[in-house]
């Protein structure tokens, strides 16, 4: 049958020996070495996640100022250009106010000129035909003219 001889349970034993050996230099370190580098993966991906999730936080956070800081300047800029349409507004209109103003009383001023130089063209006009008129008759006749007739003519010319 089988016969157990020395050398295969020396065989066996060595091989046992072997493995223990074997384990207790290499597998054991290895695998603790495995095991802290995936212990260490772990720790470093849920820090790293912890970080990912401060900065979205952080970042969201500064989003929301800032969307707060266009709205306030949005606002701003609205007011301010609102104030600067008014002010234009005002300063149009007493613009176009004085220099209507000015334009009123020139022409007042105008029209009394007028009527001053149509009255002393009438009385102008009143000598010079009678001065023909004695000259051209060679008399001293009496020409009877009506200013009133005078300043109508001398009106619808102008």
């Amino acid at each position: 049958m089988f016969e157990l001889n020395a050398t295969i349970v020396i065989f066996i034993l060595s091989f046992l020996l072997f493995m223990v050996m074997l384990d207790n230099l290499f597998l054991t370190p290895v695998g603790e070495a495995i095991e802290s580098r995936d212990k260490k993966i772990t720790g470093d991906s849920k820090k790293a996640q912890e970080l990912r999730d401060d900065a979205s936080a952080v970042v969201e956070k500064y989003e929301k100022k800032l969307a707060e800081i266009r709205e306030e300047a949005q606002s701003i800029i609205n007011q301010s250009t609102g104030e600067a349409q008014k002010l234009r507004s005002e300063k149009l209109a007493a613009i176009e106010n004085e220099g209507r103003k000015k334009f009123d009383e020139a022409k007042s001023s105008f029209l009394k000129e007028k009527e001053s130089l149509v009255k002393d063209l009438v009385e102008e006009e009143t000598v010079l035909v009678s001065e023909i008129v004695s000259k051209l008759l060679g008399t001293s006749a009496a020409v009877n003219i009506e200013p009133a007739a005078v300043h109508r003519a001398l009106e619808e010319a102008c």
